[in-house]
């Protein structure tokens, strides 16, 4: 069967790769419990004091699998709170993990690729790096705590801009605006996310630790647990929208939706 997500170690780094690249590592449940597992397996192993999240292939991750709504509208299966609550919690596993976490943007991080990036403590990009919170484009609200932690990172001007607009933000912008923390050539970016890391696990573990608690405690145990509930809430209203049907038929094929706010 094949390993949904890859986990190798050099030092004490361990990086995880999403490992569907011919689909762009689109998210689906199984690649969620796959994530959390390793990520479990990383917290309890005293030898990883740094985690680098990746994407193998081109993509870091395209977010949901769109085609696969298709015959979940079709039955009526819509997402369920259950569902989106799952997803939140792999965010919020990543934003509440002890030891720090590289975010290693490979291309695309769509949807909820991108807010997994941004669950991370730190992000590194190339100039060919794209964010796009997609979930606009195709009738949907958010999941997988994407406002919530694009706010905590852009401020919530910024964040409602990128939500609300579907529109894609490079790299070089993504320093520019706080998103994320270095733009390297293409070329360098394997190597700059393992110097990165590498500085981070030779650090003092414990100071680290200490660091990481009083950020969440101060900067994201503020709402994080009542924002997931809400977005569950209003993303389960979206997935029955005409106009989420409709955007699904577009992507299929391959057409522009006309959204009716139905």
């Amino acid at each position: 069967m094949k390993e949904l997500v890859l986990m190798s170690q050099s030092g004490h780094v361990a990086t995880l790769a999403f490992n569907s690249p011919e689909n762009g590592n689109a998210l689906d449940f199984d690649m969620y419990a796959a994530l959390k597992e390793k990520l479990e397996a990383c917290e309890a192993d005293e030898d990883v004091r740094v985690v680098v999240l990746t994407g193998m292939g081109k993509h870091f991750c395209a977010g949901g699998d769109i085609r696969q709504f298709k015959s979940r509208i079709t039955d009526k299966v819509y997402l369920t709170k259950e569902e989106l609550r799952y997803a939140a919690d792999t965010a919020y596993q990543i934003r509440s993990f002890t030891k720090p976490t590289v975010a290693v943007v490979n291309h695309a991080a769509a949807g909820a690729g991108f807010s997994i990036a941004c669950a991370c403590d730190f992000r590194i990009v190339t100039p060919k790096t794209s964010f796009i919170m997609a979930f606009i484009n195709v009738g949907l609200c958010s999941d997988t705590g994407g406002l919530y932690l694009l706010g905590k990172l852009a401020g919530a001007g910024r964040a409602a801009e990128i939500m609300m607009t579907g529109r894609p933000v490079g790299g070089e912008e993504a320093v520019q605006i706080g998103l994320a923390n270095q733009c390297v050539p293409e070329e360098e970016l394997a190597q700059a996310g393992a110097q990165f890391a590498a500085r981070l696990a030779k650090g003092p573990g414990k100071a680290l630790a200490c660091q990481k608690q009083l950020i969440n405690k101060y900067f994201y145990e503020d709402g994080f647990r009542a924002y997931a509930e809400d977005e569950a809430e209003a993303n389960h209203l979206c997935s029955k929208s005409r106009d989420f049907e409709e955007a699904v038929d577009a992507f299929i094929e391959k057409r522009k939706p006309v959204f009716t706010g139905k």
